[in-house]
């Protein structure tokens, strides 16, 4: 098992509460009510900056638009074009 060299071992008191390391607050410069998404993955619990989780999930969905768009517009691209056209024929009436 390999550890890595930002690990400090730290202890959850009574109420299930954890105190992130000073040192790990400068690093990540997280403020006081910083908001933070705590998941369980492959059995660890995870701990990350909310800010950098919707980042990393948009870098995520974009390349999976690119990877995967039609070449064609989808009946629902078109549906949606169509009426976006009616729409500004009725606003210019």
């Amino acid at each position: 098992m390999t550890i890595m060299s930002d690990s400090l071992r730290i202890n959850m008191n009574k109420q299930g509460r954890i105190t992130v390391p000073a040192e790990f607050r400068k690093k990540l410069n997280l403020q006081a009510n910083s908001p933070l998404v705590i998941r369980v993955e492959d059995n660890k619990l995870i701990i990350q900056d909310q800010e950098q989780l919707i980042e990393e999930m948009m870098g995520f969905f974009r390349e999976q638009n690119r990877l995967h768009k039609p070449k064609d517009l989808t009946m629902v691209d078109e549906f949606i074009a169509e009426r976006r056209r009616e729409a500004q024929k009725e606003c210019l009436s």
